[in-house]
């Protein structure tokens, strides 16, 4: 059974979706710092909302193309816009905000698991310069293949020489 949904997922992946050259491609999004807030919309949080708009059809057209697998959002914050409970929060939030517009563009719910929050994309001795702290304030999708992540990974990184 496994063999049938990794050779249908290659099947579909390799299939032309007229997004690229190089095929499909799931997209993320950045956010503005310290964005959203409890009210904030997910267009005005975003650094780019024309690259918002782009990631969201995109990103829906292959998930709704490759059902045979779940997905899982993945929000994430910067130690220099907030702190512990904070930063799980705010990650969480941006999750949360893309998954949703991902099930308004089409995307059946069923399809996700519930959105996670993780801290920065590096080690903790990693010294982030502030041009890099845009990849810690992203959302993006990850195909999930053996399970979904339970919600306690965020595991904040203290920012040396970032602020």
């Amino acid at each position: 059974m496994k063999n049938y949904f990794s050779l249908a997922l290659l099947m579909c992946l390799a299939l032309p979706l007229r997004l690229g050259a190089s095929g499909p491609e799931l997209l993320g999004i950045s956010f503005k710092q310290s964005q959203p807030s409890v009210d904030d919309d997910l267009a005005g949080s975003v650094e780019d909302p024309a690259w918002l708009q782009r990631t969201i059809d995109q990103d829906s057209r292959i998930m709704q193309r490759v059902t045979q697998i779940r997905y899982q959002i993945v929000g994430r914050a910067d130690p220099s816009e907030c702190a512990d409970a904070q930063c799980n929060a705010l990650a969480l939030r941006r999750a949360q905000l893309f998954q949703d517009a991902l099930v308004r563009s089409g995307v059946p719910r069923s399809q996700f698991c519930s959105p996670i929050a993780l801290g920065p994309p590096w080690p903790p001795e990693y010294q982030a310069k502030r041009e890099e702290l845009m990849f810690a304030r992203q959302a993006a999708v990850e195909p999930v293949f053996h399970g979904c992540a339970p919600n306690n990974s965020f595991k904040p990184t203290p920012l040396r020489g970032a602020a």
